[in-house]
């Protein structure tokens, strides 16, 4: 296992909310350095981006401003974090470890997301193809798509949701799996050795099994 002692790390928004949140604080008290994301990062041993953005309705009704922010959150954000990074870690020379937190939805999805779906399967499939393009410069390109997850992202969702459609989807929280539990999993996956990749790996709760 590699040790965390020393390491530096960037969050994607800086860890603002959710998971985001608890694994900055994690990381610290592992310590860990967390450095500012920006247009120009510094390289750093962990990049990690927890971005996503989830309506639920029937897709028909979302607006054009609705499907870019989808976009904008679930692919490209994502892939411009992941490339700025690669950058900083190939003029530094530097071997490190992009990590994305996924969806489930990505595999499975939900009549109510088809549009979150949508992007995140189209995403999970450029960082297995970029991966590939990268190993050389000893940079890991690995993807986590959780399963369901108790965490405040759920609010967000149901401020614009189909209530009849979020009874299909949203988790109850006994059964999802805590904020708490994903932040020591990802953890755990930061201090695989460098020659494991987890392309496209699914955590889920023992209830949703």
């Amino acid at each position: 296992m590699v040790g965390l002692e020393g390491k530096t790390a960037c969050l994607s928004r800086n860890g603002r909310g959710g998971i985001g949140s608890i694994l900055r604080e994690s990381l610290m008290k592992s310590g860990v350095t967390i450095l500012d994301d920006g247009e120009s990062p510094e390289a750093v041993d962990f990049a990690i981006c927890t971005a996503g953005k989830m309506f639920v309705r029937d897709p028909g009704t979302l607006a054009e401003d609705e499907v870019n922010q989808l976009y904008d959150a679930n692919y490209f954000f994502p892939r411009m974090f992941t490339e700025r990074h690669i950058q900083a870690m190939r003029i530094a020379k530097k071997p490190g470890i992009i990590l994305h937190v996924g969806s489930n939805a990505s595999r499975y999805g939900n009549l109510g997301a088809a549009d979150y779906a949508a992007m995140k399967a189209g995403f999970a499939k450029y960082l297995e193809l970029r991966g590939q393009s990268v190993r050389g410069d000893g940079i890991r390109l690995s993807l986590i798509n959780l399963g369901a997850v108790d965490s405040e992202f759920w609010g967000k969702v149901c401020q614009s949701a189909d209530p009849a459609l979020l009874k299909t989807i949203m988790p109850a929280p006994e059964k999802a799996l805590t904020l708490e539990e994903v932040s020591d999993m990802l953890l755990a996956v930061l201090q695989m050795p460098t020659r494991l990749v987890l392309k496209d790996a699914l955590v889920v709760s023992a209830d949703f099994q």
